[in-house]
């Protein structure tokens, strides 16, 4: 029986889990009769049924069994007890990683708590060098970053690594150095990872490198066992967005996956602080150790492939941010390449590609090559557009900004690299960029490309929106002009969704276009009112 129950047979799991159950519901019936329910020994029966309720997935028996377990504990030996510290521990983990989402934000609460409560007798019992103690602290980070509580996360961080017997800001101390076991590298090399992810939202670059960089130090120095304990503790011991994860990826597949997506940080860091260089030689071995992955595991889909368009476009940025254009656009085609060819339908296929599409687009831009420029941006936005992504996303923002200034250079009479001709669609001059980009977009309404003028139109807004940001009604006439023509760009956006029989979005778009000119005290007889009314009659009337 144990035999198939080790192969991980279902039928005879379920036999054997309640054969034990009874026995541990018998010994506790003794137990209690004949020591008394608050002896000590009644309360370790108890983890252990707690324990096989969690095995069965009976969470609430098992927060039920652990939390009696631990009131007799504290009751039989004492708060300060090793044993409680531990039981806590427990009660901590089936809160934090076992009760799901109903209730989340409450379980991750009590986790929080109940892991505090375990560091005095942990502390007490053990000492302040102990891996209990570390695993505590480096769980309250956890909990705190997930509360976007940057400071304490960062604080139990430093205070994990200085329970597991590293000084972070020294050699170690001789005791320090004797307590620090090898069994604790691999909890040393995950907390190490989740302090150089703090440091790098906060944008603090060189600390962030240093943290990657000893996690680094730490990997390599794991022998065989210990890496292979990475796979099973990892998830629970690594912060969330503490690694360069292309989104819906894992790093735990693999040591070598793991290993890569941490050089892929210190590549960053490295790109960050301007060494160039050294970023590009980082990136270049996560590269690959990616494809020596993406080889071996053909099974895989396309997610190998992906991780390899991920870094060939971190690669990308940062020849392109050296000047290295010829370098950067390679990487960039290699990487939309692999994109295309590996997409698997999920929908965030579609949006890496884009994000590749468009610094694609801003390399021929560098490049003055501006038809080639417009092409590539436009497709960038027709790709964001067909994955769902609104359009005040950021990145759109800035690839819609790039398109507009292709535009624009091609309008003032830019060479092409494409026609080899000067062009001169306009002899309007840019010297107001929101009228030239109206003009622009003007000219795709006219052309039936409802689609790109949108985006024009949108560029423009934003630019008017900004100015009328910094002007206030104390500025008179100049605030007021810079309010109506925003409340014109807004009219004619809101005009196309309706040729796109987007009534809901144009409806929204009408009502802040007249909010915007009564705001101003713009007479209903006034020209631009009396054309806002016009359109949203012809809207009723569809």
């Amino acid at each position: 029986a144990y035999r198939w129950m080790g192969s991980g047979h279902p039928a005879v799991c379920t036999h054997l889990r309640t054969e034990r159950l009874n026995v541990l519901m018998r010994a506790l019936d003794l137990e209690t009769e004949s020591l008394g329910k608050d002896h000590p020994a009644v309360g370790y029966t108890l983890l252990k049924k707690g324990q096989l309720h969690l095995e069965m997935t009976h969470v609430d028996m098992a927060i039920k069994d652990t939390r009696d377990a631990v009131d007799i504990l504290k009751r039989g030996l004492g708060c300060i007890h090793p044993d409680v510290g531990l039981a806590l521990l427990r009660l901590a983990d089936i809160f934090n990683y076992h009760t799901g989402q109903y209730g989340h934000e409450e379980n991750k609460n009590k986790a929080l708590s109940l892991y505090q409560e375990a560091l005095t007798p942990l502390r007490e019992s053990f000492g302040r060098v102990n891996p209990h103690l570390g695993l505590a602290r480096n769980s309250i980070g956890i909990l705190y970053s997930a509360r976007n509580e940057w400071k304490y996360a960062m604080k139990s961080f430093y205070e994990a690594l200085a329970g597991y017997g590293v000084r972070s800001k020294a050699k170690l101390e001789p005791e320090m150095a004797s307590n620090e076991g090898k069994s604790s590298r691999p909890d040393v090399f995950f907390v190490w990872i989740n302090v150089g992810g703090l440091h790098m939202q906060q944008k603090e670059w060189q600390l962030a490198l240093r943290s990657y960089l000893k996690a680094h130090s730490a990997f390599r120095c794991m022998g065989e066992e210990q890496l292979g304990r990475l796979q099973s503790i990892g998830p629970r011991r690594l912060m969330r967005r503490a690694l360069t994860l292309r989104k819906g990826g894992s790093s735990f597949e693999d040591n070598d996956t793991l290993l890569a997506s941490m050089l892929q940080n210190i590549g960053k860091a490295q790109s960050m602080l301007q060494k160039y260089g050294k970023a590009v030689e980082t990136l270049e071995e996560a590269l690959r150790i990616h494809r020596v992955v993406a080889m071996r595991a053909p099974g895989r889909g396309g997610r190998p492939s992906r991780d390899v368009a991920c870094i060939l476009e971190n690669l990308g940025e940062i020849q392109m941010i050296s000047g290295n254009l010829t370098s950067a656009f390679g990487r960039y085609v290699e990487s939309l390449n692999l994109l295309r060819s590996s997409d698997d339908g999920s929908g965030t296929g579609g949006v890496e590609a884009a994000l590749v599409l468009g610094a694609i687009g801003r390399v021929h831009l560098k490049k003055g090559e501006y038809v080639e420029a417009k092409v590539v941006l436009r497709e960038c936005m027709r790709t964001f557009e067909s994955a769902g992504v609104p359009s005040n996303n950021r990145r759109i923002g800035e690839f819609r900004s790039c398109l507009v200034d292709s535009e624009l250079a091609l309008m003032q009479g830019a060479t092409s690299t494409i026609a080899g001709q000067r062009r001169d669609i306009s002899p309007f001059p840019c010297d107001d960029r929101a009228l030239a980009i109206d003009e622009i977009a003007d000219a795709c309404r006219n052309g039936g490309d409802h689609t790109g003028a949108i985006w024009f139109y949108s560029e423009a807004l934003s630019l008017r929106r900004g100015r009328a940001e910094r002007l206030s009604p104390s500025d008179g006439g100049a605030w007021s002009s810079e309010v109506v023509d925003v409340g014109r760009t807004v009219s004619n956006i809101a005009q196309l969704r309706r040729e796109r029989r987007e009534f809901g979005a144009a409806k929204i778009l009408f009502d802040e276009a007249r909010q915007l000119y009564q705001s101003v005290g713009l007479s209903p007889n006034h020209p631009f009112y009396k054309d806002l009314s016009h359109e949203i009659e012809v809207m009723r009337r569809m």
